[in-house]
């Protein structure tokens, strides 16, 4: 799947769930490769901005923004985009 280009970047989208290394795992514990930021997720029906404090649980939807070359590290992380 390609993301949506913002600028150089693009908003890639993930599913958390077990045994992802980023599930459970609070969003400023993240080790994102370069620039990249995860820029918000969906939990249930309640779209939240993402903050240091806020906690990856399974079922999250997460849009990252990222360049095409920081993307294997993120997938490292997050698995496989969504489709």
């Amino acid at each position: 799947m390609s993301g949506r280009q913002i600028g150089k970047r693009e908003i890639y989208s993930f599913w958390i769930h077990e045994p992802l290394l980023a599930c459970g795992v609070a969003v400023g514990d993240l080790q994102l490769a370069g620039d990249a930021a995860i820029v918000m997720l969906l939990r249930g029906e309640e779209l939240m901005p993402a903050s240091d404090e806020l906690r990856l649980q399974p079922d999250d939807h997460v849009f990252i923004l990222c360049s095409t070359s920081e993307l294997p590290m993120i997938t490292l992380l997050f698995g496989r985009q969504e489709d």
